[in-house]
């Protein structure tokens, strides 16, 4: 029940085989991380109870992550809210291992959680609805990857709605993904454009968001031409959650409106229904 903010520092420090139960606090707006774990055990909301119960903290607007767990170190994050850090939601490294399950995690810089250097995470369980053993979720998707792995390290358990503006994960090669399912669908949910009104000749950028979307991802539009009533497709319209486009000198003016966004894998898959979207930009003269 502390509030820690503006500590010049990070706002809680563990080290030297420390252990240390954090729960119910508000730890914001420290310069540094929210809290750093360094050869040393900790819990991170959560009761001591068999099941826990609720506990959590409130994690948000640290300069650095949100949560370290280096060095060695083991720690359960469990029930918290963890967003708005200016780098990682949660950052595993040196062989350190943390379980992380039922945390809203979102809005973070970088990648939701990221492991590596031999580490491994534990998001939640196959199953079960517990505390310990749900999935995290994301509200406001974080700046990069629901997760990323890298050097060695591993995760298992289930992604639920963890997600960020390029996609639910990465990880490279030397990396370990046992994640469930092992091959869930780009499923689009919303498009932005920046800016909404442009001239002939300008440029906009458009922005999907949505779940298991990536860099990779091509999409389709589905769309309404000023005073047009019959919608028309374009294919492979983007590739990518965010690129910018040109509008064609001769393109009319008016109001155009997106009814729908297909995502999909393969350039030349199209089979899948439109996941039915509105938005909308006009081009003025």
């Amino acid at each position: 029940n502390n509030t820690i903010e503006q500590t010049g520092r990070n706002g809680i420090q563990l080290t030297r085989n420390s252990y240390v139960h954090i729960s119910n606090n508000v730890i914001r707006n420290n310069p540094r991380n929210s809290i750093e774990v360094q050869d040393s055990r900790t819990r991170i909301g959560g009761s001591l109870d068999e099941p826990p119960q609720p506990a959590p903290n409130l994690i948000e607007g640290n300069g650095g992550h949100g949560v370290v767990v280096s060095r060695g170190s083991i720690a359960r994050i469990n029930g918290n809210t963890i967003r708005n850090s200016g780098q990682n939601g949660i950052f595993v490294e040196k062989l350190s291992h943390a379980d992380i399950g039922s945390n809203i995690i979102e809005g973070n810089a970088q990648n939701g959680i990221q492991a590596t250097q031999n580490s491994g995470v534990n998001l939640g369980a196959d199953t079960g609805a517990g505390l310990e053993q749900s999935p995290n979720s994301t509200g406001t998707p974080n700046g990069q990857y629901g997760i990323d792995l890298s050097l060695g390290a591993y995760a298992d358990g289930r992604l639920g709605s963890l997600t960020g503006v390029n996609g639910q994960r990465r990880y490279t090669t030397d990396a370990n993904d046992s994640l469930l399912p092992a091959d869930l669908p780009p499923s689009p949910t919303s498009i932005r454009f920046d800016p909404t009104s442009v001239r002939p000749a300008g440029s906009f950028t458009a922005t999907v968001s949505g779940a298991n979307l990536s860099a990779q991802t091509y999409f389709d539009i589905r769309f309404l031409a000023p005073d047009s009533t019959t919608d028309a497709v374009a294919l492979n319209w983007q590739q990518g959650t965010s690129a910018a486009h040109t509008i064609p000198a001769d393109t009319p003016a008016g109001t155009w409106t997106v009814t729908g966004v297909r995502a999909h894998r393969e350039s030349g898959d199209h089979t899948g229904p439109f996941a039915p979207i509105l938005a909308s930009f006009t081009v003025t003269r």
